[in-house]
């Protein structure tokens, strides 16, 4: 049997048989939940350990060891395996695997893309959870705000977000906690300043409508070339498998040109994919996102932790929130595309009477306040972002 299947923690050897392995009928249903959970973006490892735990997933006994309830850097690899999405990884190079996998790619692949942006937004599964812990950033010292719960004389706690610099005496930063409650709502209000006008969301959805009119054109022309090039990579892959199993290249020439290959399926997979669409999904989706930002802050005012989460990661970069309760923002690249010059100038085009959009010289993310005009965001003063 290949080594890598003899470590499988959620799959057991069917007896008598060599090559093959069947799924462990108490383990692997939990597994296959625990990639979909996550993958919704609404579960923290520790949040998604404690229910798995609840649900009966424990470590697979041995002679030696007992089963007991895993813990959470096991979840951790566990969730970035490519065994559970039918791939073998031997001595570097990528198989596909006799065994049925428990999650599909598609699946996989976002779960990949959640545990990075948990990783990215300081997401390290500490005791105290918050759905604003990673965004957060002292206003004063640029330091990141950390999550944690104080206890007054009479025992009762309290939640409060408190400079890093100042409590690791990093810098000479003299900001004071700030309770949680009072936090969340300056986030709330600041939505409310950022808010763009109904009116000029429409302009934009008519100016990108005409991008999409010409994406669909080029793509009918990607789809020919794009399937002849798949063809010949994966003709170029199974001769390699048939060689290196015929003894005539070694694994390190396989595992390199495997390298060189699987990349560039990839990249023609997901161009064909989007070639073969006439992006109709894509477009519907671009609508409720802009008709999402036009009340993005009753929505976010009304919505659940998980989902205000996911909120600030696509708004913004990071969010610095000074000593005088004043918030400014860094936007992505995303939300901040919605700013560019050349973008409000299309969009007004499509709106007749539209007078110059005007931009502030001023870039400085840490400054509150009125400090710019734009039009596609109601014109008039607003705060910065």
């Amino acid at each position: 049997m290949n080594p890598v299947m003899n470590r499988r923690r959620w799959l057991v050897r069917r007896p008598g048989v060599v090559r093959t392995v069947e799924t462990d009928p108490d383990r692997a249903p939990l597994i296959t939940w625990a990639f979909t959970a996550y993958a919704s973006g609404e579960w923290t490892l520790n949040t998604l350990l404690n229910e798995l735990t609840v649900r009966g997933l424990t470590s697979v006994p041995t002679p030696r060891r007992p089963s007991k309830p895993i813990h959470v850097s096991t979840l951790h690899r566990t969730l970035q395996n490519p065994y559970y999405k039918g791939t073998i990884i031997f001595e570097g190079a990528e198989y596909e695997g006799q065994h049925e996998p428990l999650v599909d790619p598609g699946t996989w692949e976002q779960v990949q893309n959640v545990l990075r942006a948990n990783n990215l937004a300081g997401d390290k599964t500490q005791t105290h959870d918050h759905y604003l812990k990673g965004s957060l950033y002292c206003g004063d010292c640029e330091s990141r705000l950390i999550h944690t719960h104080a206890k007054n004389k009479k025992g009762i706690i309290y939640p409060y977000f408190i400079c890093s610099g100042r409590h690791r005496k990093a810098n000479d930063c003299t900001r004071k906690a700030m309770h949680v409650d009072i936090v969340e709502q300056l986030i709330v209000d600041h939505y409310a300043r950022i808010q763009p006008r109904p009116e000029s969301v429409e302009a934009l959805e008519a100016s990108i409508a005409e991008e999409f009119s010409i994406l669909t054109a080029q793509a009918r022309f990607e789809r020919e070339d794009l399937t002849k090039q798949q063809g010949e990579l994966l003709a170029q892959r199974d001769k390699l498998l048939q060689a290196h199993y015929a003894g005539a290249i070694p694994i390190d020439l396989l595992k390199q040109e495997q390298d060189r290959i699987t990349p560039a399926l990839t990249r023609i997979e997901q161009r064909l994919e989007a070639a073969a669409s006439d992006y109709a999904d894509e477009q519907a989706e671009l609508k409720e996102a802009l008709d999402l930002a036009t009340d993005c802050h009753t929505v976010y005012e009304r919505a659940t932790d998980s989902i205000r989460r996911l909120f600030n990661q696509a708004f913004f970069e990071k969010i610095y929130i000074t000593s005088t309760d004043q918030v400014s923002t860094v936007p992505t690249a995303t939300f901040s595309a919605m700013l560019e010059p050349s973008i409000s100038r299309r969009a007004e085009r499509h709106v007749a009477g539209r007078k110059p959009a005007l931009i502030s010289t001023n870039t400085d993310p840490h400054v509150s306040g009125s400090v710019f005009e734009h039009q596609a965001f109601g014109g008039g003063s607003a705060t910065v972002l």
